[in-house]
């Protein structure tokens, strides 16, 4: 973790086969809102991915950005990922 870091550790999950992909992605995210995180002095301990029950749920923000939790692939396909512009969408939400 370098300085310039606004997200402390990242965590995909594990059970998928692709969740080395899934891990790059929550990285790319943070890397494409940074600046935004940095102009605004927030910070996150973790983000993570969920696959909650309910298909509508998008994110969820646990104790004022101490984690931040996204669902990253649609509710019917584990395999697949949502695109990337969604992502940014319900990351900066």
């Amino acid at each position: 973790m370098n300085k310039e870091d606004r997200i402390d550790y990242y965590r995909s999950l594990t059970k998928y086969s692709n969740h080395e992909e899934a891990l790059q992605l929550l990285k790319k995210l943070a890397t494409h809102v940074r600046p935004i995180m940095k102009k605004r002095n927030w910070r996150v301990g973790t983000l993570e991915e969920i696959w909650p029950a309910e298909g509508g749920l998008l994110g969820i923000n646990k104790d004022r950005g101490k984690t931040i939790c996204i669902r990253l692939r649609p509710h019917y396909d584990e395999r697949r990922f949502y695109d990337f512009d969604d992502l940014i969408g319900t990351m900066l939400h």
